[in-house]
């Protein structure tokens, strides 16, 4: 959630100076890639709807975008750093190294690198490059930032510093906002830069996301946040920038919801602290609702039409998606404002539509009285000879249930009614909840089981309370 956040302020910020937005890809460590991530990034940032000028899958002045694809460029501007002697050949190896960190270990001492091939004379030089012995290109490192850290491994990949800086130069790079647990990466990116002879950024350092109780995201917890969870969970895209954006600002109470236009006037680097801040999604649901209820019918269903298609990309719909958005189309007056999030929504529709006979031995708790139940029961079975259209059938059933409403009695209790009817103590609102199966019967949806089948069922069944 912490990169989605930087990304949406560097769109904000760069979009506010009309400037363009590079999207890249560092893939050099390929121990550090996970499939399938790529795919997830561009997907996230097309649905937010925050794309980028020119970088992946968009062509442009500066690529490749995939720094596995350019350390060509890289090498280049490594051995040009080593002839005007501003970086060096290192040849000591990993094993020699790894020794020197573990001693420093032992000693409670921070270990660095002690400048051991800086030193090596021009004959120790020409011999280890005659004999093709492996090394790592370091840069001669200044009193600001005094490590001579690597800007070429030993396999000819370059490191995510020198990568990074050589980009920024590249790419014409003014300003880099990022997360503050990157402070010694820009140390190590601006000695780049001023070896390189190139203008040096501007660096804005922004705070940690925080989980509620104050810890620190980690990917490896079970309730990790992605974009990807919050689109399944039916978060308008909006409404999640807007969030992120203003995260730790004033304006983050007002539960206003700005137009991206209106959001880039907004938006300043005077808005971005580097105090921690927390992403609490309570808080996002609640930001969320207040959206829901403030746009009208048009944006919602077109908004709530989008999270349906995507859930059926994903094999995660319950119901044919032509059949949800039927339904959905008669039912947003009565549920729109009722919702925090789209998901939500479509979770009324499948709980209304939801059948399980009931076992009446689980009443027990209710105190209820057999008489009454079986009486209810003897009523909509006889609406079911009376009625032969589904019409009249549905409209005498509410009435009977207005009519036992309005009794005010234990002896029928609404949400016994509903467990009669579907199997289920709780669930939306009952009476809508019945309008939904008229509806649900009039489109023919499949699998449905009908007022009247659902009675019939009843009948069948023996009430013993």
């Amino acid at each position: 959630m912490g990169s989605i956040r930087t990304y949406v302020y560097n769109y904000l910020f760069s979009r506010g100076l009309g400037g363009k937005v590079i999207l890249r890809m560092d893939d050099t460590d390929s121990s550090r890639l996970k499939i399938g991530s790529e795919q997830d990034i561009l997907s996230g940032l097309k649905w937010l709807g925050l794309l980028w000028d020119e970088g992946l899958e968009v062509s442009g002045n500066y690529g490749p975008y995939y720094q596995s694809q350019r350390n060509n460029i890289y090498t280049l501007y490594a051995n040009k750093l080593i002839e005007e002697g501003k970086a060096y050949r290192c040849f000591c190896t990993k094993e020699e190294i790894d020794s020197k960190r573990e001693k420093a270990i032992e000693n409670g001492i921070p270990y660095k690198y002690d400048k051991l091939c800086r030193k090596l004379d021009d004959k120790t030089l020409s011999e280890n490059l005659k004999s093709n012995k492996p090394y790592t290109i370091r840069i001669k490192s200044n009193e600001t930032y005094d490590h001579d850290f690597i800007l070429l491994r030993s396999n000819g990949v370059a490191t995510y510093n020198f990568t990074t800086s050589v980009d920024d130069y590249l790419m014409k790079i003014t300003h880099v906002i990022r997360g503050i647990e990157h402070h010694d990466n820009t140390l190590k990116q601006k000695q780049i830069l001023e070896a390189l002879g190139c203008k040096i950024p501007e660096y804005i350092h922004c705070s940690l996301v925080l989980n509620p109780n104050k810890t620190k995201i980690s990917k490896r917890d079970d309730n990790y946040i992605t974009v990807s969870k919050l689109r399944n969970e039916g978060i308008s895209p909006l409404v999640l920038i807007n969030y992120l954006a203003l995260l730790g600002t004033s304006y983050a109470n007002s539960g206003t919801v700005y137009g991206l236009d209106d959001l880039v006037k907004l938006f300043s680097l005077d808005m971005i602290t580097n105090v921690p801040i927390v992403f609490d999604y309570d808080r996002l649901k609640w930001m969320n609702k207040l959206y829901i209820t403030s746009i009208d019918i048009e944006t919602f269903l077109h908004e709530l039409f989008e999270h349906i298609d995507f859930l059926e990309e994903n094999d995660n719909l319950k119901m044919d998606s032509k059949s949800l958005k039927l339904i959905a189309e008669r039912i947003v007056c009565p549920f729109k404002k009722q919702t925090h999030t789209y998901k939500e929504f479509v979770s009324i529709i499948y709980n209304s539509l939801a059948y399980d006979a009931p076992h009446f031995e689980d009443l027990n708790d209710k105190g209820m009285i057999t008489q009454a139940l079986n009486d209810f029961k003897t009523r909509i079975v006889e609406l079911t000879k009376k009625c032969s259209h589904s019409e009249e059938l549905y409209s005498n059933f509410l009435n009977v249930v207005k009519e036992l409403e309005k009794l005010k009695s234990a002896k029928y209790n609404i949400s016994t009614i509903r467990y009669m009817m579907t199997g289920h103590k709780s669930g939306p609102p009952f009476m809508e909840m019945v309008k939904i199966w008229k509806i649900a019967e009039e489109y023919k949806i499949e699998n449905f089981i009908t007022l009247r089948e659902r009675i019939a069922i009843l009948d069948s069944l023996k009430i013993k309370v």
